[in-house]
């Protein structure tokens, strides 16, 4: 798939299950990725997954409820590569009142995420990159 070759992307969620699939299989194809999640160990093993296929990857540490994040996972990808081609939010969130609670990780981790615009539009804004 020459079609994925030398482009960028950016997982949100990619240390566990579908998005550390997703990553390792176009890694393989060609495609840089910028991993952000809040498992530690799980973004090491996958980063170490990847680059052991031949891949390239870095791994961002981050937590989606933090409005923070997702400029600053921005600012990293953009450093690191200077543009943006795919993104992939794979992470859970109900958009609703007040809390929610939603499973993040396959390890059966229980999280509490605002439903805040912040993120989504942050988001929408790491996807504005794409050209």
């Amino acid at each position: 798939m020459k079609a994925f070759a030398r482009r960028v992307a950016v997982v949100t969620g990619g240390a566990n299950v579908i998005g550390r699939a997703t990553a390792s299989t176009l890694a393989k194809r060609g495609v840089k990725f910028v991993i952000a999640d809040f498992d530690q160990a799980g973004l090491n093993e996958a980063l170490a997954e990847i680059e052991g296929a031949g891949g390239e990857a870095f791994g961002f540490p981050c937590d989606i409820s933090d409005d923070a994040a997702f400029p600053a996972l921005r600012a990293a990808t953009l450093a690191a590569y200077g543009r943006v081609d795919i993104v992939m939010y794979n992470v859970g969130l109900i958009a609703g009142r007040g809390c929610v609670h939603v499973s993040t990780s396959c390890r059966g981790k229980r999280r509490s995420l605002r439903a805040s615009r912040a993120p989504r539009q942050a988001l929408a804004n790491l996807a504005a990159e794409i050209p």
